[in-house]
């Protein structure tokens, strides 16, 4: 079998559980003997860019002639049985799917977030959840918070990229959906429901667990929604060494909090942003991992590998956490004050 794999890449200063999950699946897919074909590109290529030509390349969700002209060169010359979708805005464009089609191929996508309707992709904005995209052909009130990248012009053209091609982004023969609060997105949007599979991320098994750390692991991209100011809200009430050490592990716009956290506490390390390889000896190092998403977060990584290396995870009860923790894969707690 020939599966042609096709990702826009998010920028690599911020850490993208999304990209990692990309990376495994066309090694897993080798690994058993799939030929696999990798179309990526990279939302670097926007800030390289500089501001006008973001908008130029941004625009390209819409028309996006280079990556189809691309895609149809690889199409026509490898033939796959399957084009397995990931993330393609904003430098591919979803006429992929009826292309492959043209070409005989069969499409999957794998749906991360809510990124269909939620130009943001999340659902929430200025601390708090947001469904005001819900339900409509277009999203104006994305583009009026400016809820991509925090420009109103480039959310302007991310949301017609979605209105424009929602027909072809409704067409994939199948669909996977890392968690069951997803499929449900996903069938709402209008995907037809013996189409949608939940499908969890994955990771290699790393064998028997070693003995428990110490401390507690925080891993994420620092956004809003990841929690992380909630996380050291919380921690500031607990006397020093109460809860042992917690580590922070990553980077984004929110990294003067962990800096500052860091910097107050003597019971917080901040190691900054990390290799993948780095996590397994994190991993082995701590007793738990903490997840704070305030978010109806879906399906991090950090938590799969977590369960993996046989640490429980405390997590807020959001999205798809309890469905990944179960009965016995740690602890869920409310995100609200208190």
């Amino acid at each position: 079998m020939k599966v042609l794999v096709v990702h826009n890449e998010y920028r690599a200063a911020l850490p993208s559980g999304e990209n990692l999950v990309v990376r495994r699946q066309i090694d897993g897919l080798r690994a058993v003997g799939v030929d696999v074909i990798p179309y990526l590109r990279s939302s670097d290529e926007l800030t390289r860019a500089g501001r006008g030509g973001r908008l130029r390349a941004a625009a390209s969700a819409v028309g996006a002639s280079d990556a189809i002209g691309d895609l149809r060169r690889v199409l026509k010359r490898e033939r796959p049985d399957v084009v397995h979708l990931h993330n393609l805005f904003p430098l591919i464009s979803a006429r992929v799917v009826d292309l492959a089609h043209h070409h005989g191929a069969k499409v999957v996508q794998t749906v991360h977030n809510f990124r269909h309707v939620c130009i943001a992709g999340t659902y929430f904005r200025d601390g708090h959840e947001c469904f005001d995209c819900r339900g409509h052909a277009f999203g104006r009130p994305g583009v009026q918070h400016a809820c991509y990248r925090g420009s109103t012009a480039e959310s302007l053209v991310m949301a017609t990229a979605i209105a424009a091609y929602r027909r072809q982004l409704r067409r994939p023969d199948a669909v996977i959906a890392l968690a069951p609060h997803l499929r449900e997105h996903c069938i709402d949007y209008g995907f037809p429901a013996e189409r949608v599979e939940v499908i969890p991320n994955t990771t290699a098994d790393p064998g028997e667990p070693t003995p428990l750390g110490s401390g507690l692991l925080f891993a994420a991209r620092f956004s809003a929604e990841k929690g992380l100011t909630l996380l050291a809200e919380a921690w500031a009430r607990l006397p020093p060494h109460a809860a042992g050490r917690l580590t922070i592990v990553g980077d984004g716009p929110e990294r003067p909090v962990a800096v500052a956290l860091a910097a107050s506490r003597p019971d917080v390390d901040y190691l900054g942003s990390v290799e993948p390889s780095a996590i397994p000896a994190l991993l082995q190092a701590t007793a738990a991992v903490v997840v704070p998403s305030r978010w109806q977060e879906v399906c991090p990584t950090i938590v799969v590998d977590a369960l993996a290396y046989g640490r429980p995870v405390l997590a807020t009860d959001r999205g798809g956490l309890p469905f990944l923790l179960g009965a016995d894969g740690g602890w869920l707690v409310s995100p609200s004050p208190g």
